[in-house]
């Protein structure tokens, strides 16, 4: 991406998403991925294992460079991460 707003790509970025926020109100509250997150859950009697994965946000944004909120509105994290486990159910 050529940078045409600053001196860095991060505020071209940020001149793009005003111009799509100034058109659709909900880009405001969307964060793009480098790769899609998805959870490979595997169910053997009791046990469950889920195989989480992470990326990163696109062009190397950090949540601290988009907001000062690193929490959802439930007090969660906001990561891109899907977190695995091991799961015994009784």
């Amino acid at each position: 991406m050529r940078d045409t707003v600053g001196d860095t790509k991060w505020e071209a970025v940020l001149h793009a998403l005003k111009l799509l926020a100034d058109r659709f109100e909900w880009v405001n509250s969307t964060l793009v991925y480098e790769e899609p997150l998805y959870a490979i859950v595997t169910v053997e009697g009791t046990h469950v294992r889920i195989e989480g994965t992470e990326t990163r946000m696109l062009h190397g944004v950090t949540l601290d460079a988009v907001t000062d909120k690193i929490y959802s509105s439930r007090g969660r994290t906001c990561e891109p991460i899907i977190r695995s486990a091991d799961i015994t159910l009784h």
